[in-house]
């Protein structure tokens, strides 16, 4: 598919350019859910309501649920797809025992970032991930905010390293669809994420990606709901562990992004005039532009 794309950088957001229902878009998404999962009738509603909102403005949507969910299948449907959206068990195959992906076959960061071929600034999204945004299942109690950053930081390294412009990591439920509407009506990558977060988060801090400098990255905790216990259940690469315990309930880290923070998404028509790009809100590619 060819892509006509022009970085356009402006001040403000006009209403002309927000990226409605109304607006068709060329490009596409690779949605996928992986396997072992207890149950998994809450993810697929979960993963179609984004598919629904992704089609509605004229995206092209490739579903690659549990055991579809073949490696080799989304690597061909990925190919400059603009949203990669990933719900299932987290992994340990990556940097510092962080990262990849539960699938009908298990797949590690090295082959993320040497095989997945995304779009420029494509959109990582990870719904109910354990480790993505910081939090685990597996966790016995609080981890503490350098853990999480790490484990943020290691799950987002292989798509940042491919050009993704954000890897947005949420556990609440329709997290990540709460944050694309917020993205599509204008808003910047890190205003989206502070609008999407839950009432009961607090953003732990914003600042530069370790891994690299031109990203910012950021962490959102909760606190513990008192002295109440909840049963917890562990699991490694989507294998369920021996054991359940009751662990005291603690701080949490449930919501978090790496990304470009002041990118936002404009349609970019196909002529121009007097060096300027105007936006079209039908036939347009999509594109991202920066906010200065």
């Amino acid at each position: 598919m060819a892509m006509i794309c022009k970085l356009h950088f402006s001040q403000n957001i006009s209403s002309s350019t927000v990226l409605s229902s109304k607006t068709r878009i060329n490009t596409h998404a690779v949605l996928v859910i992986g396997t072992h999962l207890s149950s998994s009738d809450e993810n697929v509603v979960e993963m179609n309501k984004i598919g629904d909102f992704l089609s509605a403005r004229g995206v092209k949507v490739h579903k690659f649920y549990i055991q579809n969910s073949r490696w080799e299948d989304i690597k061909r449907a990925a190919k400059n797809a603009h949203f990669f959206v990933y719900s299932g068990h987290g992994s340990n195959q990556g940097k510092n025992g962080t990262g990849g992906l539960v699938l009908a076959d298990y797949v590690t960061n090295d082959q993320i970032e040497h095989e997945l071929e995304l779009g420029n600034n494509a959109m990582v999204l990870f719904q109910s991930v354990c480790r993505a945004a910081g939090s685990s299942a597996g966790d016995r109690g609080d981890i503490g905010v350098k853990l999480a950053e790490q484990r943020v930081s290691d799950y987002a390294e292989p798509f940042i390293k491919n050009g993704a412009s954000v890897y947005y990591a949420n556990n609440y439920h329709e997290g990540c669809l709460e944050f694309l509407n917020y993205f599509f009506i204008g808003n910047t990558i890190e205003e989206s994420y502070k609008k999407s977060l839950a009432s009961r988060l607090n953003i732990e801090f914003i600042k530069n990606y370790s891994y690299n400098p031109k990203y910012n990255v950021s962490i959102s905790s909760s606190q513990p709901y008192g002295t109440a216990t909840y049963t917890h259940t562990s699991w490694v690469n989507g294998v369920k562990t021996t054991t359940t315990e009751e662990v005291p309930d603690s701080k949490s880290y449930s919501t978090a992004f790496v990304g470009k923070s002041n990118l936002c998404c404009v349609s970019i028509s196909l002529y121009s005039t007097d060096s300027y790009f105007f936006p079209a809100l039908f036939n347009c590619v999509f594109t991202f532009t920066c906010v200065k």
